[in-house]
């Protein structure tokens, strides 16, 4: 930013969270990596509390209509950092399988739309009404596959996807696999290789796991959680 070398420019930010920091009576973190990190740079506090995100799905019990091929799903916005590249090359090395892979998302002015369009693996969402997320999205889905490359505070998708007994398959992040519990209702991946061989593993029946074992908070139980620590 503004030609900074990034040495200059992370120390400026380091220097306005802590002037936003000081002003804050309680900062709520969503995951625990994130509440270490902040402890890392400014160390221990007891302001710094954590707080899983809740969510807002209509529980029902999931109506998949029969068919031989496995369905991985995708949503989220189509940027590099989220790791949609990764999720197409592994998909490309699946080329001899039948899968196909549900992608939702409101990213339409990416240049890798017209592509995801054309592939008749792909089956694209391009913008659904979060009202109608589970209906549309989470009832349809096998897996729903989180990519990240970077660590993810939240990730919404990932409580909602465990809410809805979707099992998810995610990047080696500390702050999603604190969420999880790995090899029952997730699996983790390190790189485009280990991806692919996951979903190989889970298309041949070889690799089975459900995600019917984590508690994920509904939207009124998160606002409690705020309620408690805002008047506490």
């Amino acid at each position: 930013k503004n030609n900074l070398p990034l040495e200059i420019y992370n120390k400026l930010r380091h220097e306005r969270i802590k002037s936003i920091l000081v002003q804050c009576e309680a900062i709520i973190c969503p995951s625990h990596h994130q509440k270490r990190t902040l402890e890392n740079l400014f160390g221990t506090d007891s302001r710094f509390r954590v707080v899983y995100h809740g969510v807002y799905l209509p529980i029902r019990k999931t109506r998949k209509t029969k068919r031989s091929e496995v369905w991985f799903g995708y949503i989220g916005t189509l940027d590099e950092a989220k790791g949609i590249t990764k999720l197409l090359k592994a998909k490309d090395l699946l080329d001899d399988l039948d899968f196909r892979i549900l992608i939702c998302t409101q990213n339409t002015k990416n240049r890798l739309i017209e592509s995801l369009r054309k592939d008749e693996r792909i089956v694209l969402i391009e913008d659904i009404p979060r009202k109608e997320l589970y209906e549309k999205f989470f009832s349809k889905v096998d897996y729903l596959i989180v990519p990240s490359i970077w660590e993810e505070t939240g990730p919404l998708t990932l409580f909602e996807a465990l809410y809805s007994n979707v099992p998810v398959i995610i990047s080696d992040m500390e702050s999603m696999k604190e969420k999880v519990t790995i090899g029952d209702n997730a699996l983790v991946f390190r790189d485009i290789d280990e991806l692919k061989s996951i979903m190989e593993g889970i298309i041949k029946g070889k690799v089975k796991y459900k995600g019917k074992t984590f508690y994920a908070k509904n939207i009124e139980t998160y606002r409690q959680d705020i309620e408690d620590i805002y008047y506490y």
